[in-house]
């Protein structure tokens, strides 16, 4: 039962619990008479993915909302050069994070500890607290997900390592 629970639950995530269903019934005229839609609000394959600058060593893509919205909710991606550090940080709310690319570094703490850290591959999915500090180190070119409702925040522990003021 519980198997079956997570296979359930990963279908309805991916999207194909929907497709499941939708070609069940004929494909796509099918939907159309059912009152379905027959487009995609947001379908984005990974080349028209728009990378613009976050902070050094880091690009950000919107895949949907607007991160600086309150209440808006959001996609984004980050992806970060290989060895780039995140110093300590935390957010005002829970952080939603997918390693969509690479291996991702994590601790928790105030202080930048590789060795309580975890590494996190490809694959992988992690929920921060939010106001806990956390930290992180890219191995490889990483790119996470992140998914949330705006507006989207984060505060340092030190202030001199804020990344968005540091070059300014």
């Amino acid at each position: 039962m519980r198997r079956n629970l997570f296979y359930v639950v990963t279908l309805v995530v991916l999207g194909a619990g929907s497709v499941i269903g939708y070609a069940s019934k004929g494909g796509a005229a099918a939907g159309a008479e059912a009152g379905h839609a027959t487009h995609f609000h947001v379908a984005l394959r990974p080349e028209a993915v728009e990378w613009k600058p976050f902070y050094e060593g880091a690009e950000i893509a919107v895949l949907a909302g607007d991160p600086a919205q309150a209440g808006s909710h959001y996609v984004i991606r980050i992806r970060h050069r290989d060895g780039l550090r995140v110093p300590p940080h935390w957010h005002p709310f829970d952080e939603h994070l997918t390693v969509v690319k690479g291996t991702w570094v994590m601790g928790m703490g105030e202080k930048f500890d590789l060795a309580s850290a975890q590494e996190f591959p490809e694959g992988s999915f992690l929920v921060s607290p939010k106001n806990v500090p956390h930290y992180a180190l890219a191995k490889g070119e990483t790119i996470v997900q992140v998914h949330g409702t705006g507006p989207f925040a984060a505060s340092f522990v030190n202030p001199e390592d804020d990344v968005f003021k540091k070059g300014k």
